[in-house]
């Protein structure tokens, strides 16, 4: 499934003393919002890691842990869509030269 990497909230710490990232992710074509929590100390912050920096980017290989809930599986194989840095860019006003 491929998804816009909607939203990456800063690193908070759980009681446990856990710092986990939450990561929100709208589905293609269905537009469907959903979200996940990543933990730098598990394995699966690796495909993860890269694409926290780019907010905004499209993934792919994206899969649910539990639809109902709109969790997307945190250890889902994410990768880039397309090419690496393909962020939704803003349209910048054009300049009238007189």
């Amino acid at each position: 499934m491929t998804a816009l990497l909607s939203k990456v909230h800063p690193p908070k710490v759980n009681a446990k003393g856990d710092t986990y990232i939450k990561v929100e992710l709208i589905t293609q074509p269905d537009k469907v919002w959903g979200y996940t929590f990543v933990c730098p100390e598990h394995y699966n912050f690796g495909n993860w890691e890269e694409k926290l920096d780019h907010q905004g980017v499209w993934v792919k290989n994206i899969s649910w842990y539990n639809q109902k809930k709109k969790i997307f599986d945190a250890d889902s194989k994410v990768a880039f869509y397309k090419d690496k840095y393909n962020k939704t860019k803003a349209v910048s006003q054009l300049q009238l030269n007189l």
